[in-house]
């Protein structure tokens, strides 16, 4: 049950993070420094704890509580004002010229808190105030539901979204962006206003994740850490049930590869497959990106 729950939690927040980068990749936003914009959320988190550690002693489980909705909304609000003032730097940067300036920034930020003291160093860094529950099984069903409640209001936004009016215009955006502002509309608007929704549910589930892991290191945000969240994007291409359901699937494949397919395979082989996650979620990455450009090459040639 404990590990059951520990992978849905996992799976969400992976979810939430696919979710909105397809929807910033579907207004032709194409940014590849997600776990950048998720550091900022932590960090914001463990920086608050630090605060309050320091100047007000938090003794009570009713504080606790308090504190952790109130440094997950922070933690929402900077990413999202981060994300804000980023993309208005780097506007005039399209395609795969603002993914590797996304890129770029999230590695001067793990560079950055690596050589900060006050944050750890490289070594990283154990969150000073948060709600831990007595038991294991009680901690793992408090933070599903709170991440669970985070997914399910995401979902519901994106869903409303996609049957709005400005939808259509979003979606133009990743085919022709420049017909799109001929016709006498602000396409750098509503590129902006996508992408720091997107930072601002970063923010919110990167909060949740920081109080659930508790500690955390620079190595916790390399671009290692994305590659699943890439590849729910790609193979979901820009369908909200599509990326929930396939990623579902290729997802729990890979948890069952830790438990051996419950000793349907050798200890061995399991292991092995374990130790080569970035392997696995690479190889299935550079697959659906062939599949799915090669789809298109013969619908279009």
């Amino acid at each position: 049950m404990i590990f059951v729950l520990s992978r849905l939690i996992e799976f969400l927040f992976f979810c939430i993070l696919a979710l909105n980068l397809s929807r910033c990749w579907q207004a032709n936003v194409f940014s590849l420094g997600t776990q950048g914009f998720y550091l900022i959320s932590s960090y914001s988190v463990v920086s608050l704890s630090l605060f309050f550690s320091a100047f007000i002693k938090i003794d009570s489980d009713i504080w606790n509580i308090i504190f952790l909705f109130f440094s997950i909304f922070i933690a929402g609000i900077v990413t999202l004002g981060v994300s804000k003032l980023f993309f208005r730097i780097f506007k005039k940067l399209k395609d795969d010229y603002f993914a590797i300036a996304s890129l770029a920034f999230a590695e001067i930020l793990i560079i950055l808190v690596s050589n900060i003291d006050f944050l750890g160093g490289a070594r990283g860094i154990t969150i000073g105030n948060t709600f831990f529950l007595q038991t294991s099984l009680s901690n793992k069903i408090f933070y599903f539901t709170l991440m669970f409640a985070a997914f399910s209001i995401c979902l519901v936004s994106l869903v409303r979204q996609n049957r709005s009016l400005k939808n259509i215009v979003i979606k133009s955006l990743s085919d022709n962006e420049l017909g799109v502002q001929h016709i006498g509309i602000n396409t750098q608007n509503i590129r902006e206003s996508v992408f720091t929704k997107c930072g601002f549910w970063v923010g919110i589930s990167g909060a949740i994740m920081t109080h659930y892991f508790i500690t955390i290191a620079p190595e916790n945000f390399s671009f290692m850490t994305s590659i699943p969240i890439l590849l729910f994007v790609v193979i979901g291409n820009y369908s909200i049930y599509r990326t929930i359901f396939l990623s579902l699937i290729i997802y729990s494949i890979y948890e069952l590869f830790k438990i051996n397919f419950v000793g349907l395979i050798p200890i061995s082989l399991g292991n092995f497959l374990t130790n080569i996650q970035g392997v696995f979620y690479g190889i299935l990455l550079i697959a659906s990106v062939q599949y799915i450009f090669g789809k298109k090459k013969k619908n279009y040639g």
